[in-house]
């Protein structure tokens, strides 16, 4: 929360709060300020930035069809993913 009471959204979907810490985006590991991302998209960046789709901060936020695709293709890839149980 902010000090006026308004709930913190994410930079990258801006529909989702960032809760606790959030998460550290992926996009600015290497050169320049940290961006904190809800747990959402953290998640989200870590699967695109494997498959070598990441879009820079510089597209934020991402359009509904940006993210919408990035969750077909998570539920594709993780339906037909060996899952040994380990977290």
């Amino acid at each position: 929360m902010t000090t006026h009471g308004e709930v913190n959204r994410c930079p990258r979907c801006r529909a989702r709060p960032i809760l606790d810490l959030g998460a550290l985006s992926r996009t600015t590991r290497d050169d320049g300020a940290e961006i904190v991302v809800c747990g959402h998209c953290g998640d989200l960046e870590a699967f695109t930035e494997e498959g070598g789709w990441l879009a820079p901060f510089t597209e934020w936020p991402l359009s509904p069809e940006r993210l919408a695709a990035e969750e077909r293709m998570w539920y594709a890839v993780m339906q037909h993913a060996r899952y040994d149980g380990r977290a």
